[in-house]
């Protein structure tokens, strides 16, 4: 059996007689191209059957009206006038929907029945023709032009869409890496402003926001959970500096004159003016100063890289250098020139001159 296939089906023109010539019979010019199951163009002569409907789909015997016409198509194209045949009633044209069903030969009817344009109920007027109205789409020729749905507006007027009219319906296909959600759309990874750990993931769900999923970063005082839209926070206490956790008030193993204040968790925070120990017996009065443990020399004492020394004490590799804490506690201080050094040497400016 062949199965034929009706393509770009439009209802192009209704014709009646005058006004005054109501015994004219109306007509309504309809066109088609007829293809088969594999979008062949047919040629030859079929017939074909028409049948018009209250309703888009049940039994074919409960028609208003039907016809059974011959037509010869070349290069699958034809054109009848419904009611050649069989007379189209005015009364048929009351206002409601009407549908108009297709059958070739023997072949079933087919499917989905097209919706009737507005133009044939002005049949019951006496004076048939198209009147011209506001192109829609609805798979109808509304604005009288032969064409069906042409540059009707599809616009749902959001950008995250792509709006046409397809088979007689709009439709607002969303385009891709977007997200409408709401009625709202949204650009790819961006953020619910109502939950900052919410995103647009067009992949997981195009119309609802997706959880924002955190990697375990390995970092024992970071929470891998999402907090305000970030992941990996610091934990309350902690501090993260360098890559290590510190717990809050803990000092920098580096340096007494720094300490982790959770406040500042980043980074470490100076004990400005606060107490702390230089490990030098010759100090006292310990405090930090601009990152250092600085402390007061004890009376007649040096400290020279980092040991510590009495007044008068010679610099182990120079005889002629002396702690002289009234002079330069932190530095060695040359001994009075003259004095004896060496084998018989004198000191001159803290050398040894023999």
């Amino acid at each position: 059996m062949r199965i034929a296939v009706l393509s770009s089906a439009i209802l192009v023109l209704v014709l009646a007689g005058s006004s005054g010539d109501a015994h004219v019979p109306p007509l309504i010019s309809y066109q088609g191209v007829l293809t088969d199951s594999l979008g062949t163009e047919l040629d030859g002569s079929f017939d074909l059957t028409f049948r018009l409907y209250l309703v888009p789909e049940g039994p074919e015997n409960e028609t208003l009206w039907t016809e059974t016409q011959s037509a010869s198509i070349s290069e699958g194209l034809f054109n009848v006038y419904l009611g050649d045949v069989n007379a189209l009633d005015p009364a048929i044209f009351t206002g409601d929907l009407l549908y108009l069903g297709i059958t070739v030969d023997t072949d079933e009817e087919m499917t989905p029945r097209l919706r009737m344009a507005s133009a044939p109920y002005a049949i019951t007027s006496g004076y048939v023709a198209c009147i011209p109205q506001t192109e829609v789409c609805n798979g109808a020729d509304d604005d009288c032009d032969n064409l069906i749905d042409e540059d009707v507006d599809c616009d749902d007027g959001l950008d995250c869409t792509l709006d046409q009219c397809v088979s007689g319906q709009c439709e607002n296909t969303l385009v891709a890496d977007r997200c409408l959600i709401n009625g709202v759309c949204y650009m790819s990874g961006e953020a619910n402003p109502l939950e900052l750990c919410e995103t647009c993931d067009p992949v997981l769900d195009p119309y609802g926001w997706t959880p924002m999923e955190c990697m375990d970063d390995g970092i024992p005082c970071t929470n891998d959970d999402c907090v305000d839209g970030n992941c990996n926070t610091i934990l309350p206490g902690m501090c993260l500096v360098d890559g290590a956790c510190y717990t809050d008030g803990e000092m920098s193993p580096f340096s007494v004159c720094f300490v982790c204040d959770a406040s500042n968790p980043y980074e470490w925070t100076m004990r400005e003016g606060e107490n702390c120990n230089d490990g030098y017996d010759c100090t006292v009065e310990d405090v930090c100063v601009d990152g250092m443990c600085v402390g007061t020399p004890v009376l007649g004492t040096c400290l020279i890289d980092g040991t510590c020394y009495f007044d008068g004490e010679q610099d182990p590799a120079n005889e002629c250098l002396e702690c002289n804490s009234s002079v330069d506690w932190l530095n060695w201080t040359p001994v009075e020139d003259g004095t004896p050094c060496g084998a018989g040497g004198q000191c001159l400016s803290g050398t040894c001159v023999e």
